[in-house]
């Protein structure tokens, strides 16, 4: 977003246009999946299918207030569309109040709050500075032209991974909140900077490929889809972890093709396309003779 949006100041209309696109690129495949997954258990599937087991789930997790595993992260992702739709105007009209609105939202992140597990609504108090970061480094990108040896690339891989909460508390004490919370632990920011950061400057052939260019574009799907793979694929392979992995990353890419041909692209399409037919809509009004 700090790429494509903020550099420049938004015209009339486009921070409107921001939501629709945005919108039409997360929405409509998260609620397909979390309907599909409603209707599974409902017709009678037994395996795992997001707890979507209720109408309450069902209307909670589309309303971004809750969601299990991996679709509680779409609500504070969407969220942060709100957030951001604020900040883009106030960093073209003003530094001081762009920064007086994002310091105190800052200072939030790092409270003591005790979240209830999977709400989507308040999870955003501590996720908020890695889209704060992502979007300063969307900002400053051109500045990333510089390269540096893959082994800096590697040595931050290592960082991040040993750094992970669940990792480190193999060698210090770290509480056990943030174990189960390793967005709350401050190495781990500073270690996906690290990853992001190197990543962008070393160029790493493990990541600049067509490969991994076409599982880029599919990642949304894949995402969303990886756990239902898993999760069904290990109970019928029990014993045999290797191929469970292997079958659930075949389901999963599949799949995510799938989605992201027959959802994914649609969707983004039927969002352009309304914006063309309001954009036109304004720019030709309709008179009525009196």
């Amino acid at each position: 977003m700090g790429h494509l949006y903020l550099k420049r100041p938004p015209a009339p209309g486009e921070i409107f246009g921001f939501a629709v696109k945005r919108l039409s690129r997360v929405y409509p495949l998260f609620a397909l999946v979390v309907i599909s997954a409603y209707l599974a258990i409902k017709l009678g599937f037994t395996g795992y299918a997001y707890g979507m087991s209720s109408g309450a789930e069902l209307a909670l997790t589309l309303g971004l207030v809750h969601g299990t595993s991996v679709l509680w992260t779409i609500g504070p992702e969407i969220i942060f569309y709100g957030v951001f739709m604020i900040l883009w105007p106030l960093w073209h009209r003003s530094r001081l109040a762009f920064f007086g609105m994002l310091a105190p939202l800052m200072l939030l992140c790092w409270l003591p709050v005790e979240v209830q597990p999977l709400n989507s609504i308040l999870s955003l108090h501590n996720r908020f500075p890695y889209f704060v970061l992502g979007m300063f480094m969307g900002l400053h990108s051109e500045r990333f032209s510089a390269r540096v040896p893959t082994s800096l690339f590697c040595i931050a891989l290592a960082i991040y991974f040993f750094g992970s909460p669940q990792i480190a508390s193999y060698v210090i004490n770290v509480p056990e909140r943030m174990t189960s919370d390793p967005w709350s632990f401050p190495v781990y920011i500073a270690s996906s900077s690290m990853v992001m950061v190197t990543a962008l400057l070393a160029k790493p052939r493990l990541l600049i490929n067509p490969v991994m260019d076409y599982l880029g574009r599919v990642s949304y799907s894949f995402y969303l889809i990886h756990v239902l793979a898993l999760l069904n694929i290990k109970p019928l392979l029990s014993g045999r972890p290797a191929l469970a992995i292997a079958a659930s990353l075949a389901v999963t890419i599949t799949a995510s093709a799938i989605c992201h041909r027959w959802v994914e692209t649609p969707a983004r399409e039927a969002g352009r396309t309304c914006l063309r037919y309001i954009r036109g809509k304004r720019k030709h009004p309709v008179v009525v003779a009196s």
